[in-house]
């Protein structure tokens, strides 16, 4: 029947009203473009909305950003009394180092209690992941930090900031993008790409704008929500208002001070260690087999 009539004949062996199945690979892209679209626009918001808002506010209290140029504040001109335990506070307490050493004997101890026999091995790798961010901490600071009152404690902080909040931002704003470049763009994309110039250029612009704006974005985007340049440019209240921000014991804790660039240069530098370090253990720990490869009958380094 069908050799003898054809298409006419297929159409009358379907039921009515019911439309064909698409062919393989029609209907793909436009299927998959608007949950991608929408994980990339959530992406893009994510990484680039803070900054817009931050931009925005022209208050001092809202962003160290629309703090006025040096030149034109008398920085001994404080007219704002705030207790002693509130400035220990805002200054970075040393209560910080010890928090951070406390987190990082925690992540050890969890590596170590999966390997127990290779303890040295183990604490050997871990501590070269903070070796070099570490050193170069420490040197700047002894150089210019420590002469200028900026305390260790503020650089724990922005150490901490930087390596938990930083990659806790990257982690979840980087899942929505590469889904969202890998929906729009299946033929190429950061993980799969063709030697041609156009695939390569829009490769490079997707890693430009997925680790690079999102990691980079993780680790900066802290100290312009936290610090301030003297009390009187604290704001009274945080969280669009909702909570107060006027003591140490409130939301006034989350703020910093900074009345010297090199507060803000050392804590960018201790932001962006804090998120290589615990970069640095993600890799060598989490996203490889390096703990399971000291059972091998070779075994004994990472």
């Amino acid at each position: 029947l069908i050799q003898a009539s054809g298409p006419t004949a297929i159409q009358q062996l379907r039921p009515r009203n019911r439309p064909w199945p698409p062919s393989p690979g029609v209907g793909t892209v436009q299927g998959n473009m608007s949950p991608a679209t929408s994980c990339l626009l959530i992406a893009l918001l994510g990484s680039i909305g803070p900054w817009i808002w931050i931009a925005c506010r022209k208050d001092p209290t809202a962003s160290a950003w629309s703090a006025p140029p040096l030149v034109d504040v008398d920085t001994n001109d404080c007219r704002r009394l705030i207790s002693q335990d509130f400035q220990d506070r805002l200054t970075g307490r040393s209560t910080w180092l010890v928090i951070l050493f406390i987190f990082m004997a925690v992540v050890l101890h969890d590596y170590v209690e999966q390997k127990p026999e290779y303890f040295f091995t183990i604490l050997l790798s871990y501590l070269l992941c903070f070796l070099t961010s570490s050193l170069v901490i420490l040197f700047a600071w002894s150089r210019v930090g420590k002469p200028n009152g900026v305390r260790p404690g503020l650089l724990a902080v922005f150490f901490l900031s930087g390596g938990i909040l930083g990659v806790i931002f990257a982690m979840i704003f980087e899942v929505f993008e590469e889904s969202g470049w890998n929906g729009i763009s299946r033929g190429c994309n950061m993980t799969h790409m063709i030697a041609t110039p156009d695939c390569e250029a829009l490769a490079a612009v997707m890693w430009i704008l997925t680790p690079g704006l999102i990691e980079e974005t993780g680790k900066a985007l802290w100290l312009f929500f936290r610090f301030r340049r003297s009390p009187d440019q604290l704001p009274s209240h945080c969280c669009l208002g909702i909570f107060p921000a006027s003591h140490s014991y409130d939301c006034g804790c989350w703020y910093k001070l900074a009345p010297t660039p090199y507060h803000v240069v050392l804590s960018a530098l201790a932001a962006g260690a804090g998120f290589e370090c615990l970069e640095n253990v993600k890799y060598v720990f989490v996203n490889t087999d390096a703990l399971e490869r000291l059972r091998a009958p070779r075994g004994g380094t990472l």
